[in-house]
């Protein structure tokens, strides 16, 4: 099998690890199935009592990890103590709302919650942290040394190059046809396709292992190579995004979704590959102030699962004074000002930045009030700017500003930094 980058750490209760690689070792207690049903894994019965504030759970009988240790209460008791609870994973409703977790007997358990909880099954299915680790394989100070799971592969060897898996013939579910699996990196996909060609490789594709493209996927067809197409990734992630009925959805075309609905796809595109940085340009442009809020709500979300960094480009302040930690305001391509959001919006020290701030409208504005921005018009930027492009439309500009570039630095509050001459004398007070 084929991937586009090296498996990493597979301790499934972090963010780091191919999520499909991860996935051939360890096992949620339910499993999400076609349409969205929800299936048995390591659990076969459960209940949702008291509203959604109590989860019943009976384990599978007879699971073993590969180390030997018996799947029952006690494992699973402890692996949900790694992470449950914890203000880390506070994103997970099951974790902010973790209550306790009683031992009925070695296969049942009882898991308790203050408030009911949006979304229960689902969370314990797909998210990372509810896969079960052996509770020997770690060090005696607990950290995680091996993946050690009850799933039907279990690792030989891992490098950057390549990981090994053989067949755990423990296995309680049906085992692979195949007594072992080499799942090699090969980041270029036109090597991918070559090495299937050839032979070196049986396998490649899916959303989180080695995508292909429709074109790459007719190519193949074409020369005789078997392409099956399964949407059960494309649902997941589209369920991940919070759009209903993902399985009618995936059959509409884009002008038949609304503003929001696109978005939300475009957002399950961008995380399909779980990038480590994600780019987002204007991602609330001409969405209504409503579903504005829940798309960033869901960025924010989507950002601490996978535990990446975001970049959001945005014309507006409330956007950045709602899901950034640090802002950089640029003015004709050069960055004017930067510093933690909470202090650059409150105390802002360019005169760009505290126009853009005062053009918000505010509460104490009597009504009728003229709309404030900011006066002039932006430079053109086909034109040599020697000086602050800022200069002609700045009330505190002094005769330097046309001349000479103002340079980045750092102000009389140490965390920010800003671009202007004048900084500590005429701008002192805001834009008024």
């Amino acid at each position: 099998m084929a991937i586009a980058k090296a498996a990493g750490d597979l301790n499934p209760h972090k963010y780091t690890g191919l999520f499909a690689v991860q996935d051939l070792v360890f096992e949620p207690l339910f499993k999400y199935g076609h349409e969205g049903n929800i299936e048995p894994g390591l659990a076969t019965e459960w209940s949702v009592e008291e509203g959604g504030k109590l989860l019943n759970v009976t384990l599978r009988e007879g699971v073993t990890f590969h180390d030997g240790t018996p799947f029952d209460a006690t494992a699973l008791k402890w692996n949900l103590e790694r992470w449950i609870g914890m203000e880390a994973n506070n994103w997970m409703n099951s974790s902010r709302l973790f209550a306790g977790l009683d031992i009925v007997d070695a296969r049942h358990v009882r898991i308790r919650f203050r408030e009911p909880v949006l979304g229960l099954l689902q969370e314990f299915t797909y998210v990372r942290p509810v896969r079960f680790l052996s509770p020997r394989s770690v060090a005696e100070d607990g950290s995680y040394r091996q993946p050690v799971g009850t799933g039907p592969w279990r690792q030989v060897s891992a490098t950057n190059e390549a990981s090994v898996f053989e067949r755990y013939e423990e296995y309680w579910g049906e085992k692979p046809a195949f007594p072992k699996l080499e799942v090699r990196v090969l980041p270029d996909s036109r090597g991918r396709m070559a090495a299937l060609r050839a032979g070196d490789i049986d396998l490649i594709g899916g959303a989180f292992a080695s995508p292909i493209t429709a074109t790459e996927a007719q190519t193949l067809s074409a020369a005789g190579v078997h392409v099956v197409i399964d949407p059960g990734t494309t649902l997941d992630l589209i369920r991940m995004v919070g759009i209903s009925d993902p399985s009618a959805r995936l059959r509409q075309y884009p002008h038949e979704l609304s503003g929001g609905l696109r978005q939300r796809v475009m957002i399950a595109i961008a995380v399909a590959a779980e990038p480590k940085l994600l780019i987002a340009d204007e991602p609330t442009t001409a969405l209504d102030v409503t579903v504005q809020a829940q798309i960033l709500k869901l960025l924010k979300e989507i950002q601490a699962k996978l535990e990446m960094a975001m970049v959001l480009t945005t014309h507006d302040m409330g956007v950045v004074a709602s899901a950034a930690d640090r802002v950089v305001v640029m003015y004709a391509g050069r960055n004017v000002e930067t510093g933690p959001v909470e202090k650059v919006l409150v105390s802002p020290r360019h005169p760009y930045t505290m126009g853009l701030i005062d053009a918000i409208p505010s509460r104490s504005d009597p009504i009728g009030s003229p709309f404030r921005g900011l006066p002039g018009m932006p430079p053109v930027l086909s034109a040599p700017i020697p000086g602050c492009a800022f200069e002609p439309r700045c009330p505190h500009a002094v005769p330097a500003c046309r001349t000479q570039r103002p340079e980045l630095e750092r102000t009389a509050d140490a965390a920010i930094f800003a671009a202007c001459p004048v900084l500590n004398t005429s701008c002192k007070e805001r834009i008024g």
